[in-house]
């Protein structure tokens, strides 16, 4: 018996001498959660953020991981979060935020977090979109603003200038001309028409007679007339041609509202009220003809076209970045 009971007791004291296991404290650990905050881009309410886990810690696994989100700078778990789960490989990982208020700052970071521990990236901005602008006041008049993925577009035709009569001819032409004024057509040489879907602007009016794109042409300080790539990417962003022409066509308040009112052809004709209408941008092509985008109620797409630029389309504004 004796000698029984002198075998467990150099048993436990061996085990007894064995170091414990040191157990992190998450700041100075040996093996440290580690992640990084990519980024974070907001498409309207939504947002795409990515992150990167660069440690598993000592655990070599995490319990959950994803992004955390607060109109309050260095958000953690506690608020708003993604939850992507268990995890045991490094890596890049992406999280889709949703509800956000689109004239709103929004504090993100990506965190890991094991069975003891939480781990943050540094923290990224999503900016409010269009500086929480809603409206702006040019020249006298109101224009909404309205955000669509990360561009800001006026929700109105531009309706600036002095007005100007379209004679009919057999030939191309304009009867603008470069005065230091900005002057426009009415549909039909109708006021009403201009004050209710806005002018009519011959190419080189627009742009003030420079051949630059992007150029800031009869467009308020801080906006610009959009490039053919700049239109290019609205579309994409709606989801592509067939979808996106429904979209602009779209009338609620959050939405484009092309109006299909008509234009002015280059011979001094108006033609197509009720039916379609056209959008400069600011681009041209090889053979120097200016591109525009066309809509109609006969066809749900978007036509991107070229015309001469003598004839007289309806202008949208473009936020700068």
């Amino acid at each position: 018996m004796k000698y029984y009971l002198f075998f467990i007791l150099i048993i436990f004291t061996f085990i007894s001498c064995e170091k414990e296991p040191e157990i992190p404290t998450g700041q100075g650990n040996k093996i440290e959660l580690s992640v990084t905050t990519d980024y974070a881009y907001r498409f309207d309410t939504v947002a795409l953020a990515k992150g990167t886990i660069n440690n598993l810690g000592y655990m070599d696994e995490i319990k959950q991981y994803g992004h955390c989100w607060s109109v309050t700078p260095q958000p953690d778990t506690t608020y708003s979060r993604t939850k992507l789960g268990y995890r045991n490989t490094k890596g890049d990982f992406e999280s889709t935020i949703t509800g956000l208020n689109l004239n709103i700052n929004y504090y993100v970071r990506a965190y890991i977090a094991n069975e003891t521990h939480v781990a943050y990236g540094d923290q990224v901005i999503i900016k409010a979109v269009c500086g929480g602008l809603e409206q702006i006041l040019y020249v006298g008049q109101p224009y909404n603003i309205i955000p669509i993925g990360n561009q800001c577009w006026m929700s109105q035709n531009l309706n600036v200038g002095s007005i100007i009569t379209s004679t009919l001819s057999d030939n191309p032409h304009s009867d603008v001309t470069n005065n230091g004024t900005i002057e426009r057509y009415c549909y039909n040489n109708d006021i009403n028409n201009c004050n209710a879907y806005g002018g009519l602007y011959d190419w080189n009016e627009m742009m003030v007679y420079t051949q630059t794109e992007g150029v800031k042409g009869i467009c308020p300080d801080g906006w610009h007339i959009p490039t053919n790539d700049e239109w290019q990417k609205l579309i994409g962003c709606l989801g592509g041609n067939y979808v996106a022409g429904i979209a602009l066509k779209g009338s609620a308040a959050n939405q484009f509202d092309a109006l299909l009112k008509g234009y002015r052809l280059s011979n001094g004709a108006f033609v197509e009220s009720n039916i379609g209408t056209r959008f400069w941008s600011s681009s041209t092509n090889q053979e120097g003809l200016a591109r525009y985008i066309y809509l109609t109620n006969s066809y749900n797409g978007v036509m991107d076209k070229t015309y001469n630029k003598n004839g007289a389309f309806h202008v949208r504004c473009l936020k700068n970045d």
